[in-house]
């Protein structure tokens, strides 16, 4: 029998957004690299994120992830084949201090009803009060 060692709830939900990360070439220069995402679940800690099977991004890449305008670094933990969809790969990633802006977006599509795992507004106004 296998432990789920999730500690939040994953809700199942599409949202839009970007991945961004750098690479440095050979010459030097470095390379910033952008593409659209597509998330199937979501957490407060982390997603899973359908892109094109081109991307070449490696696990443990750090990223930048992107949702209606608000970011947070990001790994990516994992990547796998997506069974439905033979040209495209699924993404693990795992946010990496997540700002309260970015926690803000998307508590809008955390289901509350899946262990009450969402943020109340209160807890948003003490991470502003801390930050001021």
């Amino acid at each position: 029998m296998a432990i789920d060692r999730r500690v939040f709830e994953r809700t199942d939900v599409t949202v839009k957004g970007q991945l961004l990360w750098q690479l440095k070439r050979r010459s030097g220069l470095v390379k910033t690299n952008r593409i659209e995402i597509s998330t199937l679940d979501l957490s407060i800690d982390g997603a899973r994120v359908t892109t094109s099977k081109k991307t070449r991004l490696p696990v443990g890449a750090s990223v930048l992830i992107t949702f209606n305008g608000q970011s947070s670094p990001a790994r990516v933990r994992g990547i796998l084949s997506d069974p439905q969809n033979s040209r495209q790969r699924l993404l693990l990633v795992q946010f990496i201090e997540p700002p309260a802006g970015f926690l803000q977006v998307i508590d809008q599509w955390i289901d509350a009803g899946k262990g009450g795992n969402r943020f109340k507004a209160e807890y948003w106004r003490n991470q502003q009060a801390a930050a001021s």
